[in-house]
């Protein structure tokens, strides 16, 4: 009994170990890098390029601005490029925000 006993609880506590790695990684994710949602415009998703994106305007701030359940938020871009150093070409990602 006491081996099925410590095998069970062994069980129970490596559980709860993988769960608190889970949340704690959505955690750091969320709050490093993209936060809770992201605003993108209508067809964004199909096509995934550049010449999609849209202008933080006054009234999308204003929008933001009013929702109680928005603490904050920045305006971002995010896109890909060519990178080349001598003879080596990598694609790199480039991301730009609005920190104010």
């Amino acid at each position: 009994m006491a081996s099925v006993f410590f095998a069970v609880w062994f069980a129970l506590l490596m559980r709860a170990f993988q769960l608190g790695s889970y949340d704690l990684m959505v955690y750091n994710i969320v709050h490093a890098y993209s936060g809770y949602f992201q605003v993108h415009a209508k067809g964004y998703w199909g096509d995934q390029v550049l010449n999609n994106a849209f202008c933080f305007t006054p009234t999308l701030k204003e929008n933001l601005t009013k929702d109680p359940e928005t603490a904050g938020f920045a305006p971002r871009l995010e896109s890909f490029a060519l990178a080349s150093s001598g003879l080596q070409t990598k694609g790199v990602m480039v991301n730009g925000n609005d920190p104010a």
